[in-house]
């Protein structure tokens, strides 16, 4: 609906800042770094079909399909929207704007304003749903792996969904929240994500030279692997020299799963005190939840 109102604007010859959209632009490192963390954000999507990949039959052709597919029909519906808030609402009213399908809305739908935050309610739950789905399942495997409690991996009798595995990721969401400002949790979160995402893509070009023979369910040209590695290693360093407070509030991030990797990896075998609790930890939560081991 976004889209078609902006094409008829276009058609009424209301289009007079699309002729200058860089007008007053702050170039400096910093700034590029922070504006690609937040467009970045609507398409961090795409990382999540790479944790589907047991569920799909044929990975090595299905995925990059997936991911190109998605990314460019994501990035084609993207670009007409914005194009679309140009048309109506100016780019300073945009950059000072809280929500701009709201204030478009107010601009062309008058009276019937209040159908655009249902609308964009309504498209979160995608967003929502797929982020669920791929970051519990995060967590079952690194339960599975004895990097999390035991009963995080746990599914449920009936509906066979790791019930645990998605509370934990609920209140991790809630905590997030508590940053209270959406671009500084941008800043915050995007620096942590590009940094492992760029220490994963390092690892698998490492990979790629020191085991070259061994079994890959898929296997992409190194030279996008080292494309990808160069611009994300660009993206830090602008990062971190235009915002450097919320580069290093991402690192001491990161850094907090130091001493929880001590406690619940390292530190073996753990006191029989200590043992029979999460024992009875677990216990109650299974009577609870009505969860059961996945094995």
């Amino acid at each position: 609906m976004i889209i078609v109102t902006g094409f008829v604007q276009i058609g009424f010859g209301r289009y007079e800042e699309l002729k200058e959209p860089f007008v007053d632009s702050d170039w400096s490192p910093g700034k590029i770094a922070n504006a690609f963390y937040s467009g970045l954000f609507a398409y961090s999507g795409w990382n999540y079909l790479n944790c589907m990949i047991e569920e799909m039959k044929n990975p090595r052709k299905h995925l990059p399909i997936a991911i190109v597919v998605s990314c460019l029909l994501v990035t084609l519906v993207y670009t007409a929207a914005n194009v679309a808030y140009v048309t109506v609402v100016p780019v300073a009213e945009i950059l000072s704007t809280r929500a701009v399908a709201v204030t478009f809305a107010n601009r062309i739908y008058g009276m019937f304003w209040w159908i655009m935050p249902i609308f964009v309610a309504c498209s979160t739950f995608g967003g929502a749903n797929g982020t669920i789905l791929t970051t519990s399942r995060i967590f079952v495997v690194a339960s599975q792996l004895k990097q999390m409690p035991a009963f995080i991996s746990y599914l449920h009798t009936d509906r066979l969904t790791p019930i645990p595995a998605v509370l934990f990721t609920c209140i991790i969401s809630i905590i997030y929240l508590l940053a209270g400002d959406i671009f500084t949790l941008m800043n915050y979160m995007g620096f942590v994500q590009w940094l492992a995402i760029g220490l994963c893509v390092l690892i698998v070009v490492i990979f790629r030279f020191t085991r070259p023979n061994i079994q890959r369910p898929v296997k992409a040209p190194i030279i996008f692997a080292i494309i990808y590695l160069v611009v994300t290693t660009s993206l830090l360093i602008f990062s971190f020299y235009g915002s450097p407070q919320e580069s290093l509030y991402g690192i001491l991030i990161i850094l907090t799963g130091i001493p929880v990797y001590i406690f619940g990896c390292a530190w073996s075998p753990k006191p029989k005190s200590f043992q029979e609790k999460m024992i009875n930890i677990t216990i109650g939560l299974q009577k609870l939840f009505r969860i059961v081991p996945s094995s």
